[in-house]
């Protein structure tokens, strides 16, 4: 919804389309952005040497579907502190 400013699918119904971010910032507000106001910037966040391991895989590349589909992405696996704690 970030992205579309739609309902999950996509809708006639737009809410606040001018206020609609592309998918890097909507990644970056959930990662970067996050660990930042966590406190935790520097060490999380982003994928760097040095710092947490906490990722997710997912079952398809988000920049390669259509936004309104953007929903029905899977998580396949989730890694926290490096290890795997979540495997569908």
């Amino acid at each position: 919804a970030l992205v579309t400013r739609e309902r999950p699918g996509g809708s006639a119904a737009a809410f606040g389309k001018a206020q609609s971010i592309s998918l890097d910032e909507a990644i970056a507000l959930f990662t970067v952005a996050g660990a930042r106001q966590f406190g935790l910037a520097g060490r999380a966040g982003e994928i760097l040497p040095g710092y947490m391991a906490d990722l997710i895989v997912l079952d398809r590349d988000p920049f390669d579907i259509e936004p309104t589909v953007l929903h029905q992405i899977q998580v396949d696996m989730t890694f926290v502190d490096g290890e795997l704690v979540y495997q569908r």
